[in-house]
């Protein structure tokens, strides 16, 4: 039954207002996936939010860096013109903010990141060759193929560069993973983008097409905060859960019924 779940697999997420207006990228069962298999246990736990959405937001760059450069973690989701979903997980802020560097360096136009970030994607194409960027390595193994474009599959960090992200602000193009290729990479206003073999993550090109070239149909990037982060902020003093209300907090709802 859809509609039970374990424990385990609850995920608790702000309540949208807009979510019937504009509805999420990701599926019910696709975001259990990503919260349960993709990220961290510590992140797991935290409250998404979908801080933009091009549909909801307008196409700005601009406007997705302010609304989303602050938070710690984030995960980047796009869906592409022919229907194939992708994106990453990031462990660091898209954006200075209150993380400057020493000396006030920028992040925008040069690689930065962690080791925790992943690549995700549910119709990625395998038929590449795949020991071009060495795929006999622990990131092959979290794949789960069934067939089923339902079922995510994750591509973890190998440790080979440190080519995890990259955002150039001002030119209006962000991406995640290099060497040889991005794993991702959007520009032109969140209309174009790109996927193909690379060494940070060892993938294959996270979606079907030509020459892992892709249209952008939406852009989505949720940020990820503590409880007590999400109790503090007004915005997102609703919460809901995929299982249950949380019992503390008084307009919480069901987002099975916010998702359908």
């Amino acid at each position: 039954d859809e509609d039970s779940y374990d424990s385990d697999d609850e995920v608790i997420m702000a309540i949208d207002d807009d979510i019937e207006s504009f509805p999420p990228i990701l599926s019910k069962q696709q975001i259990r996936e990503i919260n349960k298999t993709g990220l961290p246990a510590t992140v797991s736990l935290m409250t998404w939010n979908r801080a933009y959405s091009v549909a909801r937001d307008g196409d700005s760059f601009h406007t997705m860096f302010r609304k989303c450069c602050n938070y710690q973690q984030t995960l980047v989701v796009i869906k592409t013109v022919e229907g194939d979903i992708l994106g990453g997980f990031a462990d660091t802020p898209w954006g200075n903010g209150q993380y400057k560097r020493s000396g006030g360096l920028q992040r925008s136009k040069s690689f930065f990141g962690s080791g925790r970030a992943f690549l995700f994607a549910n119709n990625p194409n395998d038929f590449v060759e795949q020991e071009r960027v060495g795929y006999n390595n622990s990131a092959s193994t979290l794949r789960n193929r069934n067939g089923s474009k339902e079922t995510m599959h994750f591509y973890r960090w190998t440790g080979d560069n440190d080519y995890c992200q990259i955002c150039d602000k001002d030119g209006g193009k962000i991406g995640m993973g290099g060497g040889g290729a991005f794993g991702f990479y959007v520009q032109e206003n969140f209309t174009t983008g790109s996927s193909g073999s690379c060494r940070t993550f060892a993938n294959p090109p996270l979606m079907m097409g030509d020459a892992g070239q892709f249209g952008v149909m939406e852009f989505e990037v949720y940020g990820f905060s503590s409880m007590a982060e999400s109790l503090s902020s007004s915005r997102n003093s609703s919460l809901v859960s995929l299982s249950s209300s949380i019992q503390s907090i008084s307009s919480a709802r069901s987002l099975s019924s916010m998702l359908e």
